[in-house]
């Protein structure tokens, strides 16, 4: 990653794919170098450890797209193709809408204009008392996950709700959490439920928002202003910031 920031030949870097191990690297990498010369970078899943620390110590945007080589896909259709085309391009601006037959749920009212932070929900808690801890002051915060069971989500919000992540932040914005493990009904809460347990009334919230482990999947842009309007159920990225 230092090689492939500095090198003027390269202009954007997009990750192969997650799995875990991004954090071992962050100590090692060049802030200032990469501040320096900012470019392209995008992924999802482990690489969130890459956008907190770029967009909190480099102060540029990345892009939290889909990646070549995934393990869950097997192919690729044109609504994500579309949207990692426009996060390639710059063109990923305006309004943001998920597919028709998947609308977005209001768990909260209300409008905020903030800046964009989060990605997958074990991976940011990971980084909870560390020097690349996420800040969510002010910024609307977007969590996903996978193969988490309800206990896991619980205790995760847990600890970001604990820690003041939850109420630091201007608003919240729920992707996909996708095939967690069967667990029978008698034993488990139900994912919304605890959702609405442990997440604050009193900020714009979103939910489904179709992005994550998941096809059809938008690109993000992580660290640009997003309008969000909870009652509406109305996203929009707005060009400057």
């Amino acid at each position: 990653m230092n090689r492939a920031f500095s090198d003027p030949s390269i202009d954007g870097i997009l990750a192969l794919r997650g799995g875990y191990g991004a954090h071992r690297i962050l100590p090692l990498l060049d802030w200032d170098m990469i501040a320096a010369h900012p470019k392209y970078f995008g992924g999802y899943s482990d690489i969130t450890a890459l956008h907190i620390a770029i967009n909190q110590r480099c102060h540029f945007m990345t892009y939290h797209t889909i990646m070549p080589a995934s393990n869950y896909f097997t192919s690729i259709d044109a609504y994500s193709m579309e949207f990692l085309k426009q996060a390639l391009f710059g063109t990923l601006y305006g309004p943001l809408q998920n597919p028709p037959h998947l609308p977005l749920k209001t768990i909260s009212g209300g409008a905020v204009t903030a800046p964009l932070c989060g990605g997958n929900l074990s991976v940011l808690t990971a980084s909870l008392g560390t020097p690349f801890q996420l800040d969510t002051r002010g910024k609307i915060l977007f969590l996903e996950d996978v193969h988490e069971p309800h206990s896991r989500i619980d205790t995760m919000l847990t600890q970001l709700r604990n820690a003041g992540l939850l109420d630091q932040c201007a608003g919240i914005l729920l992707g996909a959490f996708t095939d967690g493990p069967p667990v029978p009904a008698e034993e488990t809460i139900p994912l919304e439920e605890i959702m609405q347990d442990l997440l604050p009334t009193d900020h714009p919230i979103l939910s489904g928002l179709t992005c994550g482990h998941i096809l059809p999947s938008m690109a993000l842009p992580m660290g640009a202003a997003l309008f969000m309007d909870a009652d509406r159920q109305t996203l929009e990225i707005l060009k400057d910031r």
